[in-house]
């Protein structure tokens, strides 16, 4: 696990640089060619993507969500973001074979010493029909893709769908990682939130560490492939929680683990 120097360096570097929208996606072929480190968020509809995104990259409501939610047909699509300095106009043509070959792209994308993340669709009851074959294909063929995070909520635990999409990524390759949403309905049940005395919270933490073993447990005795599996990671957005000592918990180790594959420690 990463030390305090380390998560305060997570901390900071997000803090400084906040998010910027760059492209919607409806297609692999449209992204284009980048040598800037990509990560990939992904999980079902009531996961709780966008709070934890929230919670993880600053200002994403304000300079992603709401820039997104006037594209038509956007939750069905890719959507792309940058972390970092600067961003820097893209090549949209190129000369092969004496020809000149042109594509349709984004006109901008994120420069040195950033990542791209790439927030993906959440997915459903036919998760490989709705949620389309040009996203395994970005999750398979993207060169850029450093690591996919795989959201699933703590208190529900997998389900088939998750399986659906973890066995794809097992038999394609896919760097992965997941991420346990929502551990503040363990910590704080309904109509406890005013309890604060250290027993309280200490049995709260207990429930969560079991809940991530018997999570942990299951995926390793259906694991398949040989994809390098990290650890999961436990996390809660804290919306709405007014214990700040733990609303925000594992955000800056998860934001270590990102700028750690990433390359950017």
């Amino acid at each position: 696990p990463p030390n305090t120097a380390q998560l305060d360096y997570a901390s900071k570097f997000f803090h400084k640089h906040a998010p910027n929208f760059l492209a919607s996606f409806p297609s692999f072929r449209f992204f284009p060619k980048s040598d800037t480190p990509e990560i990939a968020l992904l999980g079902m509809s009531n996961v709780g993507k966008s709070s934890l995104a929230n919670a993880v990259f600053r200002g994403y409501q304000r300079e992603v969500l709401a820039r997104t939610s006037k594209i038509p047909g956007h939750t069905k699509e890719m959507v792309a973001f940058m972390i970092g300095p600067q961003i820097v106009n893209v090549k949209n043509s190129e000369w092969k074979d004496g020809k000149k070959v042109e594509w349709v792209g984004p006109s901008r994308w994120c420069g040195k010493g950033g990542l791209v993340v790439v927030d993906m669709p959440g997915y459903g009851a036919r998760s490989q029909e709705e949620w389309g074959r040009q996203i395994m294909k970005y999750l398979s063929v993207r060169k850029q893709l450093r690591r996919a995070f795989l959201l699933v909520d703590i208190t529900r635990g997998l389900k088939p769908n998750d399986r659906d999409v973890l066995n794809m990524m097992r038999e394609s390759g896919v760097p992965h990682q997941i991420i346990l949403t929502k551990a503040d309905k363990l910590l704080f049940p309904s109509g406890t939130t005013s309890k604060t005395d250290a027993s309280f919270l200490t049995k709260g933490m207990q429930t969560v560490k079991d809940r991530q073993q018997e999570i942990y447990d299951e995926i390793t005795m259906e694991r398949k492939g040989n994809t390098v599996l990290a650890d999961i990671l436990t996390v809660s957005a804290g919306s709405g929680r007014k214990h700040t000592h733990v609303q925000k918990m594992g955000i800056d180790s998860l934001r270590w683990a990102i700028m750690q594959c990433a390359g950017l420690e």
